[in-house]
């Protein structure tokens, strides 16, 4: 079953705007929870917040570029405090994947929100024909 096309106005152009969604929904997969995770520390002392913002959160659209991919999310902005902008991004190990995945989380400029999650990689096109639930996290090797 195809999941329906998401609303994509003021996020996505080109021809990644009419890509399909890649589930699961909304769920976060298996790699980006454990990215996500690892990524927390990052945060300093608003670790925690960052966690709270990750556990409320639901996918709302993932899409996959072949050499990585966007999921943007919402988050429960009642349950939840605000972090400050990161500056860091951090790169996983990823079994499959030659040179693994990069990660740059997005926060909102302004109010402090997780509301993207950016993938990428290196090579020709590594994540063509990849099930993005089907990522398996190794583990990080390089945070900051």
């Amino acid at each position: 079953m195809n999941a329906p096309k998401p609303n994509r106005d003021g996020w996505m152009t080109g021809p990644l705007a009419d890509a399909p969604a890649c589930p699961p929904f909304p769920a976060f997969t298996d790699f980006e929870r454990r990215a996500l995770d690892s990524i927390a520390p990052l945060f300093g002392d608003k670790a925690d917040a960052f966690r709270e913002q990750v556990a409320s959160a639901e996918v709302v659209d993932r899409i996959n570029t072949i050499v990585g991919f966007y999921t943007r999310v919402k988050v429960d902005r009642v349950r939840c405090s605000p972090v400050p902008l990161s500056q860091g991004d951090a790169h996983f190990e990823v079994e499959g994947i030659e040179h693994g995945l990069g990660i740059i989380v997005g926060i909102r400029d302004g109010d402090g929100y997780l509301e993207t999650i950016e993938g990428w990689t290196v090579g020709e096109n590594p994540l063509e024909g990849v099930d993005l639930a089907d990522l398996k996290f190794v583990r990080p090797t390089q945070l900051g």
